[in-house]
């Protein structure tokens, strides 16, 4: 939606804060359609759902091509969030079920393909709207999404049985039982809990540097283009550590890969406000982007090895939340906000890396929940 944003702005003759509430609408639809996303998958099976999804998707970028007005660009951005959410919480499930021993490597390789998904779409996607404008520009978007979603999607039903070939403690240290706990069960679990806030302060602390890194970069005196570049290296380690983290997870445990990404993060943040050089900007966002990367890809082996698999698209659907309605506004307007009454980022640093190093302590207490 980034790409569009410009064009949205002439064609409604609108500014870009107004056209940014599109994204706060698809945010919100997030937080409220991972929680259904997660149960209609654990009662139809990924397939139809991730099928599903992608209707929804396809369909949101053809009202995207008719929208006359603002509005209706927000009420298609929804559509968009729920569509993601029904493609984003099967996915999950849908792997570590089939690769149970090896879930932070499935999971890994799932983030990491949401991650940079956009990056070989963005040079197609200006190529179609160079030659052929905005409008058809769409329709192709759409009809692309369509054809390939509803043909991949026929390849994601779960396995007909669980593969549970583990059955005393799980890479993650989490005992494994025979029962799985409900959402109602998980919910009065101090593991929940902690999870939760765990995704709130260790997503703020992410998403505020996705939107605060390029006039930050400016505020410390680089370029337009080393700003670009900050944001490119932030990004890529983002999408890296999905990947790198979720397989040394398979072999260390989650909880301890999850502490020492944030600890680095933390410390990445509080080292910011002295960055004078560009390596020295390079790489805190480098550790910054690992933590909130690793966040993505770790939390769900971790929530399918705490509560069990019978209902954990409902329960991650549930602990996403914390994301959407916490961590979109703690961390980009909060942080935004304090740089406005400081006159400097300084102490945003020190809130955003706060909340990292809060969340590597919450690790620290969160054990298995006990089931009986």
């Amino acid at each position: 939606m980034g790409q569009m944003t410009p064009i949205w702005m002439e064609m409604f003759q609108v500014g870009r804060g107004t056209v940014g509430l599109s994204m706060t609408a698809l945010i919100c639809s997030l937080g409220i359609f991972m929680f259904l996303a997660g149960k209609w998958s654990d009662r139809a099976g990924s397939r139809v759902v991730i099928g599903a999804g992608t209707i929804l998707a396809g369909a949101a970028a053809l009202g995207f091509a008719y929208a006359q007005n603002i509005y209706l660009l927000c009420i298609y951005a929804v559509i968009l969030g729920s569509a993601s959410s029904l493609v984003y919480v099967p996915s999950f499930s849908c792997v570590q079920k089939w690769w149970p021993e090896r879930r932070g490597m499935a999971s890994g390789i799932v983030s990491l393909a949401f991650g940079i998904s956009a990056a070989p779409m963005v040079p197609l996607f200006n190529h179609w709207l160079e030659s052929y404008g905005y409008f058809s520009t769409m329709i192709r978007i759409s009809l692309l999404t369509f054809v390939v979603g509803t043909l991949f999607a026929q390849l994601t039903e779960s396995p007909k049985r669980p593969r549970r070939e583990f059955s005393q403690v799980s890479f993650a240290g989490a005992r494994r039982l025979t029962d799985d706990l409900t959402l109602s069960q998980a919910l009065r679990t101090r593991a929940f809990w902690l999870i939760w806030s765990i995704w709130a302060l260790g997503g703020a602390a992410g998403v505020g540097m996705v939107t605060l890194c390029v006039p930050i970069c400016q505020d410390l005196g680089f370029t337009p283009a080393q700003g670009a570049l900050a944001l490119s290296i932030f990004n890529l380690t983002n999408g890296l550590s999905r990947l790198i983290n979720g397989i040394l997870s398979d072999k260390f445990g989650r909880r301890i890969i999850m502490a020492l990404t944030f600890v680095g993060g933390a410390g990445a943040y509080f080292l910011l406000s002295f960055a004078r050089e560009f390596v020295f900007l390079a790489l805190p966002l480098a550790f910054i982007g690992g933590s909130f990367g690793t966040l993505f890809a770790l939390s769900s082996p971790l929530v399918m090895e705490y509560f069990g698999e019978r209902h954990f698209g409902t329960i991650l659907g549930v602990i996403f939340t914390a994301y959407a309605f916490f961590s979109s506004w703690a961390g980009p307007f909060v942080g935004g906000f304090l740089r406005d009454i400081s006159g400097g980022y300084t102490a945003t640093f020190i809130y955003l890396g706060t909340f990292l190093t809060v969340s590597a302590v919450l690790l620290a207490w969160t054990r298995p929940p006990q089931r009986v």
